[in-house]
C-alpha cells in the first residue's frame, strides 16, 4: 500500500513529467539523442529483430546516456524442446537468449561499460502481498477462461509448464553506456 505523502509527492511532482506513448521498438518517433535513460522491461526479447530494436534505443540515447532493460533469460542451456515451447506458448519471436546474447548485441549496438547480471526465477518467494490484487486478476482469468476458446487454449498450454523450467529459465538486467 502506498502512504498518502507518497501518493501527494507523486501527483505534485511527477505526473506532469511522465507520458506513456505506445510505438514500435524497431522506429521510436523520438528525435535522436533526446533521452539520458532508456528503459524497458520484457519488450525487447519478443521481437524478431532484436538487435535493431536495441540500436533504435542508442538512437535515441543522449551522448553518454544509459540504455538498460530487464529481459528473459536463459540462466543455463535449456533442453531440446524447451525453447521451442516457451517461443510457441508465450509468443517470444527469435528466441530468448542467454546473458552472452544480450551482451553481443549490446556490444554490437556500440554501447558500452555493459552491466550484466542474471537471476533465477523464484517462484517460492514471488508472492502476493496484497489480497486486492490477487483476486483481481484471479477474477480476470476465470472471466476469461469461460469468454474466449483462444484463451482456454492458451491457459492449457501455459500450465503444462515443464517442472524444471525455472532451472533454466530467468532473467537479465542489462545495462550499457552510449
Amino acid at each position: 500500500m502506498v502512504s498518502n505523502d507518497l501518493t501527494k509527492y507523486i501527483r505534485e511532482r511527477v505526473v506532469d513529467k511522465v507520458r506513456f506513448q505506445v510505438a514500435d521498438a524497431h522506429n521510436l518517433p523520438f528525435e535522436d539523442e533526446c533521452f539520458g535513460i532508456v528503459m524497458g522491461e520484457f519488450i525487447t526479447g519478443l521481437l524478431d529483430n532484436k538487435q535493431r530494436a536495441v540500436n533504435e534505443y542508442l538512437r535515441v540515447a543522449k551522448p553518454e546516456g544509459y540504455v538498460g532493460f530487464n529481459e528473459a533469460t536463459w540462466v543455463k542451456a535449456p533442453p531440446e524442446g524447451l525453447a521451442e515451447y516457451l517461443s510457441r506458448t508465450f509468443g517470444v519471436k527469435g528466441g530468448i537468449l542467454d546473458s552472452d546474447g544480450w551482451r553481443e548485441l549490446f556490444a554490437n549496438a556500440g554501447l558500452r561499460e555493459i552491466l550484466v547480471r542474471t537471476y533465477k526465477v523464484d517462484t517460492i518467494s514471488n508472492k502476493r502481498d496484497d489480497l486486492t490484487d490477487f483476486l483481481r486478476v484471479a477474477h480476470r482469468v476465470v472471466y476469461l477462461y469461460f469468454k474466449s476458446s483462444a484463451f482456454r487454449k492458451f491457459i492449457k498450454e501455459a500450465f503444462s509448464v515443464p517442472r524444471n523450467l525455472v532451472e533454466y529459465f530467468g532473467y537479465g538486467i542489462y545495462v550499457g553506456r552510449k
